[in-house]
């Protein structure tokens, strides 16, 4: 689960890069980006129970998972926070409708992971 996990975490982060590399027509017409930002969120999830557990330390530090976790902040909540809301917003009777919640637990998760060897 550990290595999927940080094989999923470097693969967000690449598909991510070329959104945002993206012109801005691209970024507009990006459906899929929420199947690739939900599958990001439920790492993100799996990796706290993980981390919970305390049993797989050696498995964090072997996947250089923990600086992963700090990239996936940086780039999810301080970098590119408004592109995620715009591209994981949806249209409801011609009304846009955000989603903050999603950034704020993803970066819960991710923090709470973290804790876990501090």
């Amino acid at each position: 689960m550990i290595r999927l996990s940080a094989v999923n975490v470097q693969l967000f982060l690449k598909i991510f890069d070329r959104y945002i590399f993206a012109n801005s027509a691209t970024l507009d017409s990006a459906p899929d980006f929420k199947k690739i930002f939900n599958y990001l969120f439920e790492t993100m999830r799996g990796i706290l129970i993980y981390a919970k557990e305390g049993s797989h330390d050696m498995l964090f530090k072997e996947e250089s998972l923990i600086p992963q976790l700090s990239k996936v902040m940086q780039t999810c909540y301080i970098d590119h926070s408004q592109v995620i809301v715009r591209l994981t917003s949806q249209t409801v009777n011609k009304k846009e409708i955000t989603n903050e919640d999603l950034i704020y637990d993803l970066v819960n998760y991710t923090i709470g992971s973290i804790k876990c060897f501090t």
